[in-house]
């Protein structure tokens, strides 16, 4: 029903005489007539002749009650659409909250993912034992076990982490598993109390698995003696590395004086 239309329902109730009204019947040269009567007893109308409780009494009676009916109808309408207002603005205030509350996770969503893909990006867990920072490139990618979690925490925290690793080394060489294999058996130990046990490099605590990876990537024994002057070597490559050393006129090799990190790779 259109606005209009209870509007003009509204008017014709509020022009009507006021009520209540009441359904009359009286018998009239044999017959029962039916009317429509107001409270000080006028005729509003006359609904016909016929038996009581026929249809000209159910006419009467149904024109008497519409005087309270009708203005009981529309105090009703009038209560619906309101609370059918209420109903639509509260569904808006929703809706509201609702598209706020997937905005807010759809961000937040969009900020994990931007976190795990920087955690992806990260170099490999670090190949050496130390527990603080470690300055050596080689033992894992310049940063020790700690440095990479705190990396990560960094990460989560929101903020960038310390180093740019987009330009360190990442090769399948160094990310498959290592072959041992390429290590001489007899400089390789397992000692519980070291490393957790994880295969070492014998009296050193630089794990077998990272010397394997540097092999593996093209890395020669000169260089790692070089680079871990206490880790053994296989002695024919210790014999060329003396010969070396000898043609040049040392006999010795050069120490080492690049900085080491606390709990070094000594034993």
């Amino acid at each position: 029903m259109t606005d209009e239309e209870l509007a003009g329902i509204r008017e014709r109730e509020a022009n009507a005489l006021f009520g209540p009204w009441h359904p009359y019947a009286t018998d009239f040269r044999g017959q029962t007539s039916h009317s429509v009567i107001s409270k000080v007893g006028s005729v509003l109308a006359h609904t016909g002749y016929g038996p009581r409780g026929g249809s000209c009494h159910a006419n009467a009676e149904f024109i008497a009650e519409a005087r309270s009916d009708v203005p009981a109808l529309l105090a009703e309408v009038n209560r619906l659409r309101a609370e059918l207002a209420d109903f639509r603005e509260m569904a808006v205030s929703n809706t509201k909250s609702a598209n706020e509350a997937l905005d807010r996770a759809r961000s937040e969503c969009a900020a994990l993912t931007a976190k795990a893909e920087a955690i992806r990006a990260l170099p490999p867990e670090p190949r050496c034992n130390h527990e603080g920072d470690c300055s050596d490139w080689s033992h894992g990618w310049g940063s020790g076990r700690n440095a990479t979690l705190r990396e990560v925490g960094r990460i989560l925290d929101g903020r960038p982490p310390l180093r740019d690793y987009s330009g360190m080394p990442h090769t399948p060489a160094q990310e498959a598993a290592p072959d041992l294999s390429l290590i001489p058996a007899d400089l390789i130990v397992s000692d519980p109390e070291v490393c957790s046990g994880r295969p070492t490099m014998r009296g050193t605590r630089l794990l077998a698995s990272m010397i394997a990876g540097h092999l593996a990537a093209g890395t020669t024994w000169e260089e790692l003696a070089e680079w871990y002057p206490s880790m053994p070597i296989p002695p024919a490559e210790a014999d060329a590395d003396g010969l070396a050393d000898a043609e040049r006129g040392t006999g010795v090799r050069e120490p080492d004086t690049r900085p080491q990190a606390d709990g070094g790779s000594d034993a």
